[in-house]
């Protein structure tokens, strides 16, 4: 039943992660953004925005990109593809990647449920003052006190 009720936390959770990731971002993106199009539920042609910037290394484009991947929007629903994309942002410190990526892992959508790999990528956005990532955290610890003890206890080594 617990496990039920994480994973239906996190799911909810990455809803409302990738509605506000995906509109921060894209606004704070160049002027052609895709975020008008997105709004307005156009999501073939913020896809077609996003991607062409998303191959150039554009981190925001990626993580919106993962984002429309993530929830079939304008695109087939792909777990693998999101995570992909969402690897790349994440990889240049992307903290709504990272962030998005994490509950992927906590979920074990689109990958091997990791709740390491999770932790581990919430906890260096909380060094950011991030309350989504200390949010997931604290949920996680909740949810699975294990794992707060072991991480404290690695820190300590």
């Amino acid at each position: 039943m617990k496990a039920k009720l994480f994973n239906r936390y996190f799911s909810k959770l990455l809803f409302a992660c990738v509605i506000a990731t995906v509109f921060n971002t894209a606004m704070a993106g160049q002027p052609n953004s895709g975020y008008p199009a997105y709004k307005s539920g156009n999501y073939a042609e913020a896809f077609n925005i996003w991607e062409p910037l998303a191959r150039q290394g554009d981190a925001n484009a990626q993580n919106n990109l993962a984002m429309l991947y993530a929830n079939g929007n304008g695109v087939e629903k792909n777990s693998s593809e999101a995570v992909n994309w969402l690897q790349k942002s994440a990889d240049q410190g992307n903290t709504s990647a990272q962030i998005n990526l994490g509950t992927l892992y906590a979920t074990g959508d689109g990958v091997d449920k990791n709740i390491f790999t999770a932790y581990q990528l919430w906890s260096d956005v909380t060094l950011y003052n991030n309350p989504i990532a200390q949010a997931n955290l604290d949920q996680l610890c909740a949810e699975h006190s294990w794992i707060c003890h072991f991480q404290s206890w690695e820190a300590s080594r």
